[in-house]
């Protein structure tokens, strides 16, 4: 691993020190600058990610995308200024700018920490950039599904993220039958059971399916970065189950257990359908799994830690990939290729 690499993926985390600050200007300090940074990495990278050539070919031939009218606009703005530079610019900034306005209203560095820390979500903005700007969206979709009075905010983020990838979109349905048709605990527990099911045998029916939507060729292999990532929710989920406060994060994240192990035993590509409802954990305070020790502060200094050790070992493992891999940092501006 080169300096300049480590530098520039770790410099968002050298700033934790202000977030430690009871003082809410120092938080919003930190968060702002880290939101910066991450914008400045994302944005004004070269060749790196895995799907990167991709785009800037889908820029290059125009090609149609009416199914997703955020990246028609963003297409659209981009070919305007005839720069694919900008492409990937706006989708950084709109991206970061989703989760920056959710730690800001939630007044919790640990949102962005989360974000930055656990796998799902930076990291992967390097390569599934259409489906983490959805998965943005589908973040300030869930912070307003928190709140009885924002139905409307609610809709219009929900609706956001399908029209950015339809990814999310069993993940927004979820969460529109949990808002307004939730009440029912019987009904709950039998879509459950259905979903978990279904999720379940989804590779026993996968090839009758390929018969009615040959796409689904696409889909055709495991992966063991795909399963690292499973094991790795699974214990977390493990580790957090019983200091997740809401009960609607824990219906979301169980489950997780089984469309995550659905899709997967199909196809690592389809498993990114599950990065929607692994969101909730992004609320969650890590320090809090300390609280029995009772070392006061310095149980926030080693819940830090914890999260800086999850970003170290995903950044590690995709890296591992030279298609994907994110190291050595390359970047168009001469000054710091």
């Amino acid at each position: 691993m080169d300096t300049l690499s480590l530098f520039l993926f770790s410099f968002p985390l050298l700033t934790l020190f202000l977030s430690f600050s009871k003082n809410a200007t120092e938080r919003f300090v930190w968060i702002a600058f880290t939101s910066f940074l991450l914008f400045f990495i994302l944005a004004f990278r070269h060749n790196l990610g895995y799907d990167y050539t991709s785009y800037v070919e889908i820029f290059n031939l125009d090609v149609e995308c009416y199914y997703e009218p955020v990246t028609c606009s963003i297409l659209g703005v981009s070919h305007f200024f005839n720069s694919y530079i900008l492409f990937f610019a706006i989708y950084a900034l709109l991206t970061i700018s989703c989760v920056f306005f959710v730690s800001i209203s939630e007044k919790s560095p640990f949102i962005m920490l989360n974000y930055i820390c656990l796998p799902w979500f930076f990291i992967e903005s390097f390569s599934i950039i259409r489906q983490e700007l959805s998965i943005a969206f589908a973040i300030v979709t869930y912070f307003y599904f928190q709140k009885k009075d924002k139905n409307i905010q609610f809709l219009l983020f929900a609706l956001l993220s399908i029209l950015s990838h339809l990814s999310s979109i069993l993940f927004v349905f979820l969460l529109i039958y949990l808002k307004f048709f939730g009440n029912n605990k019987t009904v709950k527990k039998l879509l459950f059971a259905f979903i978990a099911l279904v999720s379940l045998c989804l590779f026993f029916f996968y090839d009758n399916l390929i018969a009615f939507y040959p796409l689904l060729k696409f889909y055709n292999n495991g992966g063991h970065f795909g399963y690292t990532m499973y094991f790795l929710f699974v214990l977390l989920y493990c580790i957090s189950y019983k200091s997740i406060a809401q009960k609607e994060s824990t219906y979301i994240l169980s489950l997780v257990i089984f469309i995550y192990l659905g899709t997967l035993s199909v196809d690592s590509s389809l498993a990114r359908i599950s990065i929607p409802f692994i969101i909730p954990l992004i609320w969650f305070r890590w320090d809090i799994l300390f609280n029995r020790i009772r070392l006061r502060e310095f149980q926030v200094y080693l819940s830090y830690l914890l999260c800086i050790c999850l970003y170290i070992v995903a950044l590690y493992v995709k890296s591992h990939d030279p298609i994907s891999a994110l190291i050595p940092y390359k970047s168009f501006i001469p000054l710091i290729i």
